[in-house]
């Protein structure tokens, strides 16, 4: 069992993609303007094919990359908590991934796209729902505009032991 904490850990970007994901309008560089609200400036502008181009190739990376650093194979994984701007598209990953469907938290078909909030809120679930044991590995995989993207390997900390709870209600 290693050492619980993280991993492995790392972080990329690639700004020549910055207008595949943008909200083109506002902060310093063209700050809100009657005319940047008439054109709907400050607004998410996605080129879809594209996105979706980077989270077919991103996301099997990730894991990949993850997997090494950590010298693991998916299957050592308990869980991989990815971010979910296309839940079905990020499932429809699994075997691209080396994965079982069973090892990804799949949350956004409950919320929706909630941005780099997807990854907290569907870790947070998974600990609600599945439980996490000490020593269990989990694998946070993200990516988003820029275009930028990250992994975390973890090793579930002892003292953190978090099994099914009922919704509070």
């Amino acid at each position: 069992m290693a050492d619980p904490g993280v991993l492995s850990l790392a972080l990329g970007s690639d700004g020549t993609r910055a207008g595949d994901v943008l909200i083109p309008a506002g902060g310093s560089r063209l700050p809100a303007t009657p005319d940047t609200l008439a054109t709907a400036g400050h607004t998410i502008h996605m080129d879809g094919r594209a996105v979706r181009e980077f989270i077919t190739a991103t996301l099997p990376r990730l894991v990949g990359e993850g997997c090494r650093a950590g010298d693991v194979k998916p299957a050592d994984l308990a869980l991989v908590v990815p971010h979910q701007p296309n839940p079905k598209l990020v499932a429809a990953l699994a075997d691209r991934c080396g994965l079982d469907p069973g090892q990804l938290v799949i949350a956004g078909s409950d919320v929706g796209n909630i941005g780099a909030a997807s990854l907290p809120y569907a870790l947070d679930q998974a600990v609600r729902t599945r439980g996490i044991a000490p020593g269990e590995l989990v694998l946070l995989a993200g990516f988003g505009a820029g275009m930028t993207w990250g992994h975390a390997l973890i090793s579930w900390p002892p003292g953190s032991e978090a099994t099914h709870q009922p919704p509070h209600g």
